[in-house]
């Protein structure tokens, strides 16, 4: 895929005029609804939603946990989320109504029970499974592997048998996008062999297609509907946001 730079508003979260009450520490790991019209992230180790345009953040959760990633399901009406409230980070889902700040949870779920720790990678095309990233089967080989958990409760699959991390399918669920490597994303100025680079997998898990070379690190990919991708890298020093 060719390059593109692409502009952000780096501070999102920071300059929308957020309005919360008390200290909520760092504000990180934003995500959006499919209509673009709520942002949900992890503050003061609890999921906020407030509108695009800034404003008042209603707090979705409450637990002395910590909960940090989160992803829309694709008809907006299910955020899944990873937390450490029961122990290891597993994944959760939330039943939501409305958006913005006006953002009520109707029921609150969890999807996996493990002692090891999971990282989500997001909804798959049809919305009735979650995708993360964990390492299930420890072996000599340090990398994680990709699974699939069903959100009725149903048994956690593998995705691949390749290794990976935060899997994320296409809304078309033709093509699952992950990240590859030893993934150090703190040591932004890396450059070796341990880089993490962005590839995507086909349905059938036949075809792999490496989307990314560079020698430091691009991870997190997003796929969008014209075929392009979102990701961050550390090619400008600190992570910034890309687009190939």
């Amino acid at each position: 895929m060719e390059l593109k730079k692409l502009i952000v508003v780096t501070g999102l979260l920071g300059t929308a005029g957020l309005a919360v009450a008390g200290d909520t520490g760092l504000i990180q790991y934003p995500s959006i609804s499919p209509d673009g019209s709520t942002i949900v992230f992890s503050a003061d180790g609890d999921l906020w939603s407030m509108g695009r345009n800034g404003g008042i953040a209603t707090r979705l959760t409450v637990h002395p946990g910590i909960e940090t990633r989160s992803a829309f399901s694709g008809d907006g009406k299910t955020i899944g989320f990873e937390s450490n409230r029961d122990g290891a980070q597993n994944l959760y889902t939330l039943s939501i109504e409305g958006t913005g700040a006006d953002v009520f949870v109707r029921s609150l779920d969890r999807v996996t029970v493990s002692d090891r720790s999971q990282s989500l990678g997001g909804f798959n095309a049809e919305g009735d499974a979650l995708l993360f990233s964990a390492s299930i089967y420890p072996e000599i080989y340090r990398h994680v592997s990709m699974y699939e958990a069903p959100t009725d409760g149903g048994a956690v699959t593998p995705v691949s048998a390749a290794y990976g991390r935060m899997p994320l399918e296409s809304a078309d669920g033709e093509w699952t996008y992950f990240n590859r490597g030893y993934f150090h994303p703190h040591r932004s100025v890396y450059r070796g062999p341990g880089d993490s680079d962005m590839w995507r997998m086909n349905k059938d898990g036949q075809t792999f297609e490496q989307l990314t070379t560079f020698t430091g690190h691009d991870l997190d990919g997003r796929p969008l509907p014209d075929g392009s991708m979102l990701f961050l890298s550390s090619r400008d020093g600190q992570a910034r946001a890309g687009h190939g």
